[in-house]
């Protein structure tokens, strides 16, 4: 079972492509100039779309609810001082690693539209993590500063890459 495969109606694509390539791609199937504007995240909602890049690969999902991508090197080192900037403790600790912290954190930052939204990464807490093969986890994630919002997204750990997507609650 993949990361892709835990959320119905997703479409995605993976690839080594650019962040320009990847804006086109995106305009020949959805018809949205927006798109193409490298200076701002997508904005579209129907469906929503989030973009990621590390070196060496690249990929987008779209949903019909918002969602948030993530993708980072498996074996980037974060230092702990860093990632205690952006999580708690009690949130590191409770990770499957660092490194899958960090990619939900984003891939939840990115889920959190508009007024959900908050100003700083470390705003949003990740927690309730739970095994659901040997590389692949769910989590659960809330904007702090909007309780009610509690949402879920999973991070899979891959050799190269690991991934990581988050689903707004609606």
């Amino acid at each position: 079972m993949s990361l892709f495969e835990q959320l119905p109606d997703i479409q995605y694509d993976l690839s080594d492509k650019s962040r320009q390539e990847i804006r086109q791609d995106l305009f020949r199937i959805y018809k949205d100039e927006s798109l193409l504007d490298l200076s701002q995240a997508p904005q579209t909602t129907d469906p929503y779309i989030s973009i990621s890049h590390t070196t060496g690969r690249s990929g987008w999902v779209s949903h019909p609810r918002a969602i948030g991508f993530d993708i980072e090197k498996s074996d980037r080192e974060i230092k702990k001082s860093v990632i205690l900037r952006v999580s708690k403790a009690e949130e590191l600790q409770s990770a499957p690693s660092p490194i899958a912290l960090w990619v939900a954190k984003e891939a939840a930052f990115k889920s959190l539209w508009r007024s959900h939204q908050p100003q700083v990464i470390s705003q949003i807490e990740v927690s309730g993590w739970s095994r659901i093969n040997s590389n692949l986890f769910g989590f659960k994630y809330c904007n702090i500063n909007d309780l009610a919002a509690a949402s879920f997204g999973w991070v899979e750990i891959g050799d190269r890459f690991t991934l990581g997507i988050a689903s707004a609650a609606p």
